[in-house]
Formats: structure tokens, sequence, C-alpha cells
């Protein structure tokens, strides 16, 4: 440590040792007359070799590069290269202690790795084509997906608090990601679209989705589904969460249904009133 005011500011001298300590408790220094390099004055830490020899970082590279360096205009024999390469090729890929089948280089979730972390807000499950992959419900419409491991880290730290916008919820498609009223939101959900004009509780909607077979029940799509209401929740409250009173559409479907006279959005909202 090279001797000034902001370093010696940090220290406190003792008497009884004539060693210099860190304030509160920590490394010890004592002086020294000159680096072996810059031959400059210098408090050098003590450890159990005894006091260093070099004031600074710098310094102690300096000694070690060029023809200072003790393997200098040296080189391997090509038994010790052997050796090296061995032991290289040993910690990576399939010969390593760690090896887990490459799933992290294809950007594959572990069920072991995530699923702890996971399971206690969404349901998780071992993919039936491989145990060791994770598998997560789509927050939307509640199939089976192979999330990536950035959608699987993201969901984790949002849950965690982290710093994330929204909360990383996973879906099987960009479809049902687009479909989904609370993607993208963070204080209001969309209500205020045409095609879907509440939100539906994700678990009844994807009860209903899987009790149709996750297909439209008037025109037989199977894309870009909605959870539509029978009888209006505007007069039937009490049937707002029933999944008899629902109905698996297209969003097409779900439309033109809301085009009929008294199922159009401005009767329903005045029947609310």
């Amino acid at each position: 440590m090279k001797i000034c005011w902001d370093n010696l500011d940090k220290l406190k001298y003792s008497t009884r040792t004539g060693n210099w300590y860190v304030k509160g408790g920590g490394a010890a220094f004592t002086y020294k007359n000159g680096c072996k390099n810059c031959g400059e004055p210098f408090l050098a830490a003590i450890n159990k070799s005894g006091p260093a020899d070099f004031c600074c970082l710098e310094c102690a590279n300096s000694n070690t590069s060029g023809e200072n360096n003790p393997f200098y205009g040296k080189k391997h024999s090509k038994s010790t290269k052997r050796k090296l390469s061995k032991y290289a090729s040993s910690r990576n890929g399939r010969s390593a202690s760690n090896w887990k089948g490459g799933y992290y280089s294809k950007n594959i979730p572990m069920y072991e790795t995530y699923a702890h972390q996971l399971s206690w807000a969404d349901e998780v499950r071992r993919s039936p084509d491989d145990e060791n992959v994770l598998q997560i419900r789509c927050a939307y419409c509640g199939k089976w997906c192979l999330p990536t491991l950035g959608e699987v880290e993201g969901r984790r730290d949002a849950l965690n608090g982290k710093n994330w916008v929204g909360m990383g919820r996973i879906y099987c498609s960009e479809k049902c990601k687009l479909e989904c009223p609370t993607y993208g939101r963070r204080k209001y959900p969309r209500g205020f679209k045409v095609a879907s004009s509440r939100e539906v509780s994700p678990d009844l909607r994807q009860m209903c989705f899987e009790r149709d077979n996750w297909e439209c029940q008037r025109c037989g799509a199977k894309e870009s589904l909605h959870c539509h209401h029978v009888k209006p929740v505007s007069q039937f409250a009490i049937l707002q969460n029933d999944v008899e009173n629902c109905i698996t559409l297209c969003k097409e479907c779900h439309k033109w249904v809301h085009s009929l006279e008294g199922c159009r959005y401005h009767e329903l909202r005045r029947c609310a009133q």
C-alpha cells in the first residue's frame, strides 16, 4: 500500500506492535523502506509468508512480465502439452464431472434446477419425453409448454420481486401472449378491447378451454381463443365463475356474438348500470 493521506486515514497505528491496522479490524501493515520495483517506501501487508515486497499490483506485475518472468523463453515439452490438453478436455462437454446433458447450451430449463423456484406460483411438471426437462402451463390457455431458460429465469426474478417489468408470465405461443388481457399491463387489465371487454379468471378460462378441447365451439378454430359467458355477468353476477356458463369461442366468433342484438357491449354496460 502506497503511503498517502487517503490510505493513512483508513488505518490506525499501534505503538505496542509498531504496525498499522485497518480501523474497525482487518489486515495489518508494516513499514518497509523500499519497493523492490520502484524503490519507494510503502506499507506492506503482513501475511503468513511475511510482509509483501511490492507497494502495489502494478509493481508486482512488472516484476514478473517480460524477461523477469521465470518462464520467459521456456516452452512446454510435448508430454506436458498432452497432459494439459487432456486436463482441459476433461473439464468440458460430456467429459466434465458436472455434465447434465447439454440442456443449458440448448436453452432448455431443467426440472431439478427450476421446479422448486416456480411450483409455489405456477403449475409445473417433468416433460413426458424427457424427465429432466421442465414444462409449465401456459398462463392464458393452460396448455403444457416448454419455456426457454430466459423465460423461466425472468418469471423467477419477477416472483422474487427483482427488477422486472410485469410478472414475466409464460405463454405457449405469441398468440396466447397477445390474447391475454393482462399481458404487458402494470395496473389495468386490457378491459377496453372490443374483442374481450372484461378479464376472465385465468383458472376459469383454462378449465373452459380444457373442457372444450381448446377448440372454438362455433367454427372449430384452435387459435386466438376466448372464454365467453353465455349469460352476461352484468345480469347474472352469481354465474361469473361458473364454468357451465362459459363457452370457448375464437376471437372472430367472440366479436360476432357481441354484435348480436342484446349482447352488444354498450347494451351490457347499460344493464350493469
